[in-house]
C-alpha cells in the first residue's frame, strides 16, 4: 500500500512540476522579449546616423505590420488582404488628428481606433465567409477604400495627398514604432501559450470541429481581427509622420497587404520571433537592392515564399522547432 501511495503521490506531483517548468519558461520568454524591446528603444541614443536609424525604423515597421497580420490570420488561418488598407486608415486618421491640434500619442490612438472600427465594419459580414471568399472580400474592401479616399478631397486631399503639418523627429517615431511592434510581438507570444490562443488555433485546424465543441468561432475571429487592426492602425499612424505626406495610390496598394502576409507565412504563423526575423531580412535586403538601383526585392520575396511553401510549410519557426526536436530526440536516444 505504501508503494502504491508513493507512486500516486509522484504522479500527482509530476503535472505540477511540468506546469511550473512551463510557467518558468513562459516568464523567461516574456522577460527576454521585454529586454529586446527596451534595448531596441535605446537605439536613438547610440549616436547612429539618420540613414542607419531610418533603415532600422523600416525593419521595425515591417515587424509591426507582420505581427498585426499574425494576430488574426496567423492564428485563425483566415488570409486577409485588408491589412494594407487598415494601415492606410491609421495613417490618415493619425495625420488628421495631429493636424487638428492633437499630440502624437492621441494621433496614434486615433489611428488604432479608426482601424478597429473599420475592421468591425468589414469583419461582421465577411468573417462568416471561408477561404478564398473571405480573401476576396478583404481585397474588395481595400479597393473600395482607395476610391473613397480619392473622392473625399476636402478631407483627405484626394490624389494630391495629405501632408502632416507638424514634423516629428525620427528618433521619436522609431521609439513609438518599437513600442507598437514590441507590444504586438509580446501578445503573439502570450497568445500562443494561452487558452484563448489554442481556441483560435483550433479554428485554423478545423473550424467545424471547433464549433461542434462549443467554441464561438465568429466572435473569436471578430475579436482577433479587431485586435489585429488596432496594431495595424497604430503602426500606420506612426508611419504617416515618417512619410510626411501620404498618397492613397501609394498607401492602399496590394503590395502593402501582401508584404505582412508573406513575411508571416515565411517567418512562421503564430510565431513571435519568425516574422520579426523575416522583417529584418526583407527590410535590409530591400534597402540594399534599392541602393543598387534594383526593384528585385519583391521578386526575391516571391521566390522565398515559393521555397518556404515547398520545403518549410511552417516557416522559419517550424524549421527551428523541427531541428530542436530532432536534437532532443538524438540526445534521448544516446
Amino acid at each position: 500500500m505504501t508503494q502504491v501511495s508513493e507512486a500516486t503521490e509522484r504522479s500527482a506531483r509530476a503535472p505540477s512540476a511540468t506546469s511550473r517548468a512551463r510557467s518558468r519558461r513562459r516568464g523567461l520568454g516574456v522577460l527576454a522579449l521585454l529586454a529586446v524591446v527596451v534595448l531596441a528603444a535605446t537605439m536613438p541614443l547610440w549616436g547612429l546616423e539618420s540613414y542607419t536609424l531610418s533603415v532600422a525604423y523600416t525593419v521595425v515597421f515591417y515587424a509591426a505590420v507582420a505581427q498585426a497580420w499574425n494576430l488574426m490570420s496567423g492564428f485563425t488561418g483566415y488570409i486577409s488582404f485588408a491589412h494594407g488598407a487598415l494601415v492606410g486608415i491609421g495613417s490618415y486618421a493619425g495625420v488628421l488628428a495631429m493636424n487638428a491640434g492633437s499630440g502624437l500619442v492621441v494621433a496614434i490612438l486615433a489611428g488604432a481606433v479608426t482601424a478597429v472600427v473599420s475592421s468591425l465594419l468589414i469583419g461582421l459580414p465577411s468573417l462568416r465567409l471561408h477561404g478564398i471568399a473571405f480573401a476576396f472580400a478583404t481585397i474588395f474592401f481595400q479597393a473600395a477604400l482607395l476610391i473613397a479616399v480619392q473622392k473625399a478631397v476636402p478631407l483627405t486631399g484626394g490624389s494630391q495627398g495629405l501632408t502632416a503639418k507638424d514634423i516629428v523627429p525620427l528618433e521619436t517615431l522609431f521609439i513609438a514604432m518599437v513600442v507598437v511592434a514590441g507590444t504586438a510581438t509580446l501578445l503573439v507570444h502570450l497568445l500562443r501559450r494561452s487558452r484563448l490562443g489554442l481556441r483560435l488555433l483550433s479554428i485554423r485546424e478545423d473550424e467545424t470541429a471547433a464549433r461542434t465543441i462549443g467554441i464561438g468561432t465568429v466572435r473569436l475571429k471578430l475579436g482577433a481581427f479587431a485586435l489585429s487592426a488596432m496594431f495595424a492602425g497604430a503602426a500606420g499612424a506612426v508611419h504617416a509622420f515618417f512619410l510626411a505626406t501620404i498618397f492613397p495610390q501609394n498607401v492602399f496598394t496590394l503590395q502593402s497587404s501582401v508584404e505582412p502576409l508573406v513575411l508571416t507565412l515565411i517567418g512562421g504563423t503564430a510565431s513571435a520571433i519568425g516574422p520579426v526575423v523575416m522583417a529584418a531580412i526583407y527590410g535590409i535586403s530591400q534597402e540594399v537592392l534599392q541602393q543598387l538601383g534594383s526593384e528585385l526585392h519583391l521578386a526575391m520575396l516571391g521566390v522565398v515564399l515559393v521555397l518556404a511553401v515547398l520545403f518549410a510549410r511552417n516557416g522559419l519557426a517550424g524549421l527551428v522547432t523541427t531541428w530542436r526536436d530532432r536534437r532532443r530526440k538524438g540526445r534521448a536516444d544516446d
